[in-house]
């Protein structure tokens, strides 16, 4: 159940981007390539995280706490701290994970699955600032620019469009990072992912760098 929640939460980050339409597609890449130049500056990032997910086969709310952190090229942790206990690791091509229940690492070969391979490239994408390279897949609609808002909706096309309603993207006022993303999905469930305590461009601790870490 805990490794369950955990892997969800990445893969409806990961996987749900999607969007309802700018005025022209040549508009929506001008205005999304500036957030990318934005980004492309960003080497480390480690932030903690927020997450209220709503299932709708469980009454209440499941709040799930953490730190996020990434450096480029190909790092990424995501250490899970409460109400569970979980890490997650990605380096390179290998995934580690360890849960505080097992404490027991287990090590994945993002060559031997597909559909780690496509969650990974997905999240580089997100994490990196690659924007421009969703409006495959997605369009999107600039709800507010002070600070941005940008609402995304799969495209008809998109292997997402079956389950992902909506999901809305808010920046930070300098819109240097994202500060929360609201996912809503066809069939009643959602999430809300906040970031706060954003730290940009400086080491990351090496106890991040670590499935089994205490933070």
């Amino acid at each position: 159940m805990r490794k369950m929640i955990s892997l969800a939460v990445l893969m409806s980050l990961l996987l749900g981007m999607g969007g309802a339409c700018l005025h022209a597609e040549s508009d929506a890449r001008v205005f999304l390539a500036k957030l990318e130049n934005k980004f492309s500056l960003i080497n480390t990032m480690r932030a903690d995280f927020v997450q209220e997910k709503e299932l709708s086969y469980f009454d209440k709310k499941i709040r799930i706490k953490g730190v996020m952190c990434f450096e480029k090229p190909d790092f990424l942790g995501w250490h899970v701290t409460e109400p569970i206990v979980y890490s997650m690791v990605i380096n390179g091509k290998t995934i580690r994970q360890w849960d505080g229940e097992t404490r027991k690492v287990q090590i994945i070969q993002v060559e031997s699955n597909p559909a780690l391979q496509i969650m990974i490239v997905r999240m580089r994408e997100w994490f990196t600032g690659n924007f421009t390279g969703f409006l495959e897949d997605y369009d999107f609609t600039i709800e507010n620019k002070d600070p941005v808002i940008l609402v995304f909706v799969p495209k008809e096309t998109s292997s997402v469009a079956e389950f992902i309603e909506k999901v809305k993207i808010i920046f930070k006022e300098d819109e240097s990072y994202i500060h929360q993303i609201e996912i809503n999905e066809k069939g009643g469930d959602s999430d809300v992912l906040i970031f706060d305590d954003v730290v940009l461009n400086e080491p990351l601790n090496p106890r991040l760098r670590n499935v089994k870490v205490n933070i």
